[in-house]
């Protein structure tokens, strides 16, 4: 027989012929299951929210009642809360719509934890289950208080649906501290500001997010958080983003600023030990594997991997997305397996490109590009300082043109590249280690110890100098090895460039002094730095 109640607009209310869900109200747990002080034992909570003799939740009826000050009249403020069980708030699960299945076709709104200001909250290895969070422009969130919880640690949650025009993260708006926490088989979606985890942290630790997240703003979408707290420095470390990020753009240009880890750190932000496995798609910008877009902040990525594919606008790379607006970065021991896809230019497979930077400094060290995706190591870049050192990547040639290590280099930019790896796998028309360099009178570019080598075939050229055949400055031991043959050719002039035609190798322009051969060997790769990295 059909179920009876008050149908909701926005839970769709049928599921088959029979089946009706009634939506209810935060107000209305309290009605249904009969919460009040005079029902509450110490079957459901214990303690007394000190350090020292914590709350101590055995039962939702407990979880209900201590986290609602209104009706139970605890003030959270610097208080304790430890779980000793499993919290069912609803027993349905949900699509990325909020139609729910499954349980008993009742479904209760999630209300507001007030007072939660330097909470610590410890759930010990327990679930969280069916929350269900649509508050409109409001937030949207398990713990939704402005004020910032002092920690959260060990909490699982899964079959959440959490939805709100401005801020929607499935576990808090907003903490110092959040570790050992996992969020499964949930969505997240949001017009503005949107995390996988929580909103805004300073130190994140060992979390792990399988939400799905579904993103229409450009305020920042992280697959962990979406941002640091604004004003303190952040660091987020061995976490990792299962969860997919579908970005809904209004215009092309659109700047989503979406990471796997996070979407737009601000002041000192440090990422570290973080892998990315969630695909993000978007036709918009600044879309990173695991940051989207370094906002004014001091940011380092160090020994971060990417495996889910991007397939975005413009400024897209598989570990950061667009360095921008007076920052700077290190991007260090970082790889990328994931493709990378566009219809537009500035995409790299470690970072898309910059702008605004003002002549920051930018490092790219010991990273590596595994994806065979044809992108060049970065994008475009323009008024910066920029340094390659012990890089490794391949192509899967495909008859185009394209760049190596950059796309473009634009004004003011000074470019230094030392022992740098390229692998070409599969015919390819031309490849260039810079595809376009505009205003060259500006830049100041060097190379030093480039090896380039490959199985396939370059039809027309491969070269250090331009597609309009101009020189770069100090190019120093370019060292190429084409169809496994065993030459080096390499040069301690201005300008270079090779030639493959009909299997043949020969010398297109030089000018200085002349060039070497050496036989390729394991022993002389070493001697010259190289050492090839497999993942």
């Amino acid at each position: 027989s059909p179920k009876t109640g008050k149908e909701s607009d926005i839970i769709a209310p049928e599921n088959g012929d029979d089946y009706v869900v009634t939506l209810k109200t935060y107000d209305d747990y309290f009605t249904d299951f009969d919460i009040k002080a005079e029902t509450i034992t110490e079957a459901d909570l214990t303690g007394s929210g000190s350090a020292n003799n914590p709350y101590i939740v055995h039962s939702t009826k407990g979880f209900l009642w201590v986290t609602n000050s209104s009706k139970s009249g605890i003030k959270l403020t610097s208080k304790h809360i430890i779980l000793d069980c499993d919290i069912i708030l609803n027993d349905e699960t949900f699509d990325e719509n909020g139609n729910p299945s499954g349980g008993d076709g009742v479904v209760y709104s999630w209300g507001k934890i007030s007072s939660v200001s330097n909470l610590v909250f410890d759930g010990c290895g327990h679930y969280v289950l069916g929350l269900y969070s649509y508050n409109g422009n409001a937030i949207s969130s398990l713990f939704s208080e402005t004020s910032s919880l002092q920690e959260i640690k060990n909490l699982k949650m899964k079959n959440c649906f959490v939805k709100s025009n401005k801020y929607a993260a499935t576990i808090c708006y907003r903490t110092e501290k959040i570790k050992n926490c996992i969020v499964e088989n949930s969505f997240v979606t949001s017009g503005s500001y949107i995390g996988g985890i929580a909103l805004f942290s300073v130190e994140v630790s060992h979390c792990i997010n399988y939400a799905k997240l579904i993103y229409s703003g450009n305020s920042g979408a992280g697959g962990i958080i979406c941002k640091n707290r604004d004003g303190y420095n952040c660091v987020i470390s061995h976490s990792y983003n299962y969860g997919d990020i579908t970005i809904v753009a209004a215009t092309s240009d659109h700047p989503a600023r979406c990471g796997g880890i996070i979407g737009r750190p601000t002041d000192q932000t440090i990422v570290k030990y973080c892998k990315n496995y969630g695909s993000i798609s978007i036709n918009a910008a600044q879309i990173g594997g695991i940051v989207g877009a370094a906002w004014g902040t001091d940011l380092i990525i160090r020994n971060c991997d990417n495996y889910g594919n991007i397939n975005a606008r413009h400024n897209a790379g598989g570990i950061l997305g667009t360095v921008y607006s007076n920052s700077s970065a290190d991007i260090i021991g970082c790889n990328n397996f994931g493709g990378i896809r566009s219809s537009n230019t500035s995409i790299g497979s470690i970072l898309g490109g910059t702008y605004q930077t003002k002549g920051k400094v930018i490092n790219v060290v010991d990273c590596n590009e595994f994806s065979s995706t044809n992108r060049p190591i970065v994008g475009a870049v323009s008024d910066v300082i920029i340094n390659f050192k012990n890089c490794f990547a391949n192509f899967l040639g495909t008859g185009s043109t394209f760049g190596l290590i950059l796309l473009s280099v634009g004004a003011n930019t000074d470019v230094s590249i030392s022992n740098v790896i390229i692998e070409i796998i599969g015919e390819a028309d031309s490849a260039y280690l810079f595809y376009r360099l505009d205003n060259a009178d500006h830049n100041r570019i060097y190379v030093k110890r480039v090896y380039i080598f490959g199985e396939g075939r370059i039809n027309n050229t491969v070269s250090v100098v331009l597609r309009d055949g101009s020189f770069l400055g100090d190019c120093q031991s370019v060292i190429l090895n084409i169809a496994n043959r065993k030459e080096f050719y390499g040069s301690d002039f201005s300008g270079f460039c090779v030639d493959w035609k009909s299997g043949k190798i020969g010398l297109k322009s030089m000018s200085g002094k002349g060039f070497f051969q050496r036989e390729v060997n394991e022993e002389y790769l070493k001697q010259k730095g190289f050492a090839k990295k497999v993942p």
